[in-house]
């Protein structure tokens, strides 16, 4: 008996452990949330390189190994309150057309801090392809939600390689249910 009392409590001071320490971050003079204490804010040429956009993000930061990342950006695009049912089903249609396979692990419009916010939390696989630098599959996890803001859509984008995600999963929950907007 007590050989597995202290198995128990190594195994769970082994998942504690390995569990990002979040932070309470203040992203801008009107966003804050919870981040993990070793990520770091990426440089532009690190942005480029990985992400391809027109717009320059509210904040992207990345961990030390360059691998997980989580992203915060707003369009343009000008969008009302009453909209969010269609945006829910816009983003759905472009996540499923990013990627070959998804799996929704999560999608809906729920409530976080007293904003609205749409919701998608998926596992993802994009196969190689010839045109590709690599004819390898890719695998990921990924938790983005989506808000309306002086009617714009803001979002907040988390991601990692899908062999992380046991690891990640309940960080990301946590970071994006501790966003807060003034």
């Amino acid at each position: 008996m007590k050989t597995l009392i202290f198995s128990l409590l190594a195994f769970n001071s082994i998942i504690l452990w390995s569990q990002p320490i979040l932070k309470q971050t203040k992203v801008t003079k009107e966003i804050s949330m919870l981040l993990p204490s070793t990520f770091i804010a990426m440089t532009q040429q690190e942005r480029i390189a990985k992400y391809v956009s027109s717009r320059e993000p509210i904040a992207m930061y990345t961990n030390e190994t360059r691998d997980i990342d989580l992203g915060i950006n707003m369009n343009s695009s000008q969008w009302g309150q009453s909209d969010l049912d269609i945006l829910q089903d816009f983003y759905k249609s472009s996540i499923l057309n990013l990627y070959d396979e998804v799996n929704f692990l999560q999608e809906e419009i729920r409530e976080v801090n007293g904003r609205e916010f749409i919701v998608f939390e998926f596992t993802s696989k994009v196969v190689g392809s010839s045109l590709s630098f690599t004819n390898q599959a890719t695998s990921g996890y990924t938790y983005i939600q989506y808000t309306l803001w002086n009617n714009r859509v803001l979002l907040f984008n988390f991601s990692c390689p899908y062999r992380y995600r046991s690891t990640w999963q309940p960080a990301a929950k946590e970071m994006m249910e501790s966003v807060k907007i003034k």
